[in-house]
């Protein structure tokens, strides 16, 4: 048992360094190549999102939510369902968050899918698309948690949703 939560913090902390070198990698893409004035990386993501940026010191900031994955191995995204199904805990995608976009982002290949959320959202649940997708179990990660989202095509989003697909390594 001790050697599971061993195994298990080691994953978290691997999970938590991804993450946050794809937030660094993708805030300075931003300010190399989009004119980003400014940049902060936010706590309280669940509601805000990863970071915030604005290219005009006047304008409102817009925050992104990041996901990050290593490679692009099978062409989907995980869209989280659960946390922890186990213990009730519902995933990313039925939080309210503020946040304009969600980045997904294949580090390997320098992909970046920047999605609208808010219609991401509208249309998982408004038109009950997520549905057609199976909820499956994440195995990718040892954790403690149950984790739990639907796996669906990149190219199904892409032509549902307002996004845009960059390479933010050339």
């Amino acid at each position: 048992m001790q050697q599971m939560k061993q195994m298990s913090r080691a994953a978290m902390a691997g999970t938590k360094a991804l993450h946050d070198r794809a937030v660094t990698e993708i805030i300075t893409w931003l300010h190399n190549t989009r004119g980003i004035v400014t940049s902060k990386i936010v706590k309280q993501q669940e509601y805000y999102g990863d970071f915030w940026y604005q290219i005009h010191p006047e304008e409102q900031p817009t925050y992104v939510l990041i996901k990050a994955e290593e490679e692009n191995r099978y062409g989907n995204f995980f869209l989280e369902t659960w946390r922890n199904k186990a213990g009730g805990e519902r995933g990313w995608l039925h939080k309210e968050c503020i946040a304009k976009y969600l980045g997904y982002y294949f580090r390997k290949e320098g992909e970046l899918f920047m999605v609208s959320l808010s219609e991401l959202k509208i249309w998982a649940f408004a038109f009950g698309n997520i549905q057609k997708f199976p909820e499956k179990e994440q195995f990718k990660r040892i954790q403690e948690n149950d984790t739990r989202g639907r796996v669906v095509p990149i190219q199904v989003i892409m032509q549902a949703v307002k996004s845009h697909r960059y390479n933010i390594n050339g």
